[in-house]
């Protein structure tokens, strides 16, 4: 069973992907890179059904044994298994959401700003920490962000030697 990582944009859920699966994933700079494939559900826009997105997942669950996604309620409402990241104080939410504004270009920012009402960097901050109120009660497993920035993702998995090779360098790039 592929494990789903549930976060918002800026919240590190592509490093917890990777270091539950390193396959095809690299660093570049200071982001996680996936093939493109193993991240369509970062834009469940893309699926017009709930079906095809559960036949995606069985798909990509042959492949690889984490993904990323930003389409929580999709998962809650398929009481589908995921691990949750969670934005817990202001401090961690502001890098987050700074993190989010400097890794996208600005017409990205822009359309998110624009899609989820959010009118400055800190009402992104804000709705980070809103949405653990979210997935929280429906996780399977809920990860602080600020345990993964301080280094400490393996209080959370066992992970390999070539995934704790893949996350320090990634912290190192922060």
């Amino acid at each position: 069973m592929v494990n789903i990582i549930c976060f918002m944009g800026g919240a590190c859920g592509d490093i917890v992907t990777a270091v539950i699966d390193p396959k095809d994933a690299q660093l570049d700079g200071n982001r996680i890179r996936l093939p493109l494939h193993r991240q369509l559900l970062k834009k469940p826009h893309l699926y017009k059904k709930d079906s095809a997105k559960n036949e995606y997942i069985d798909f990509i669950g042959n492949n690889y044994k984490s993904i990323p996604s930003h389409d929580t309620d999709f998962h809650i409402r398929n009481n589908h298994k995921f691990i949750a990241i969670e934005v817990n104080d202001m401090d961690i939410g502001m890098w987050a959401a700074e993190r989010f504004q400097k890794l996208h270009l600005p017409h990205v920012w822009n359309e998110m700003m624009k899609v989820s009402n959010c009118k400055t960097v800190e009402d992104y901050a804000q709705m980070l920490i809103n949405h653990k109120g979210l997935v929280s009660p429906n996780a399977h497993m809920c990860i602080d962000l600020k345990d993964i920035v301080d280094g400490k993702l393996q209080n959370y998995f066992d992970i390999d030697e070539k995934s704790k090779v893949f996350y320090q360098q990634w912290l190192n790039s922060q």
